[in-house]
């Protein structure tokens, strides 16, 4: 295990693109004091892409810009962006109560779980109207491939699927007990269902049988995949874990810490170590 970075505030929302490693510190609750970050994978000092944000929960790496969620005034989350190479940091002016975001760099796509109803959404990148796409109960995590997009809904139990320009809404897994993150592979779906006793779940995009990839696992906190296995971190010393797509032998990359967040590359696998050690690290080989 190699350590990218240490003593980080909250850190939350692991992302990884080309050479470099993203992540957000949520800092103080409800404080102006997280921030966007990145390091090298290879390694340096960690550089400081945005700072000043209330308690910043999700991250979305662009081709040209960086996309966060972070507090707007008490728990109004909204997203923010920021061109890349640049300090000018802009709203989303129809994202309020947003939660977690992914972007194919030509349109944003988000979650929205408000107190009654909540709602997933989209917006082109470059402005335009805001879309309401669906809506659900509590839609949380998402995620997206070449042509969908894909959502858990904590509080009705479900595991969705919708073309990104609209349309009917598939569901995919039902009866489901708090699916929270959520990852594809342009094949199947991923999911972790979070519980002291929880699980890693499987699904093929369309619909199918759904397939327990792990089981007991400790709070399973973030998932992806790089299409030959799936990674994910459980929350309570539970550790980085994998399992090849399928099914198959669970094993443990990096044991007894509480793994709040996991993102992969061609050779390494990336985590954030929560509680007060704020560590970003890396194993390889993956």
């Amino acid at each position: 295990m190699v350590t990218l970075a240490a003593l980080q505030k909250s850190p939350q929302a692991i992302a990884v693109q080309s050479s470099d490693v993203f992540w957000v510190d949520q800092g103080d609750s409800n404080q102006p004091d997280g921030a966007i970050m990145s390091v090298s994978a290879i390694g340096g000092i960690p550089t400081t892409i945005h700072s000043g944000d209330a308690s910043p929960i999700s991250l979305a790496i662009g081709s040209t810009a960086y996309y966060w969620v972070a507090s707007a005034s008490g728990f109004n989350n909204v997203i923010y962006t920021e061109p890349q190479g640049t300090s000018t940091v802009t709203s989303l002016p129809n994202s309020s109560f947003a939660h977690a975001i992914v972007t194919d760099s030509v349109d944003i796509f988000w979650t929205a779980p408000e107190t009654v109803q909540g709602y997933v959404m989209s917006e082109p990148v470059g402005g335009g109207a805001a879309l309401t796409l669906a809506t659900g109960k509590a839609p949380y995590a998402i995620a997206a491939d070449a042509t969908h997009i894909f959502w858990t809904d904590v509080s009705d139990g479900t595991v969705n699927q919708m073309s990104k320009l609209g349309g009917a809404v598939t569901v995919l897994a039902s009866n489901q007990y708090q699916p929270q993150a959520i990852a594809t592979d342009g094949s199947n779906v991923y999911w972790v269902d979070t519980a002291y006793q929880g699980s890693v779940m499987q699904t093929p995009i369309g619909g199918g049988a759904i397939t327990t990839l792990a089981s007991s696992q400790s709070y399973p906190a973030a998932v992806t995949t790089d299409g030959a296995s799936v990674y994910w971190a459980n929350e309570i010393s539970g550790g980085v874990n994998k399992v090849p797509v399928g099914g198959g032998t669970v094993v443990e990359l990096v044991p007894n810490i509480d793994a709040i967040g996991v993102a992969v590359d061609s050779g390494s696998v990336y985590f954030l170590q929560g509680n007060l050690s704020g560590i970003v690290g890396k194993v390889t080989p993956k």
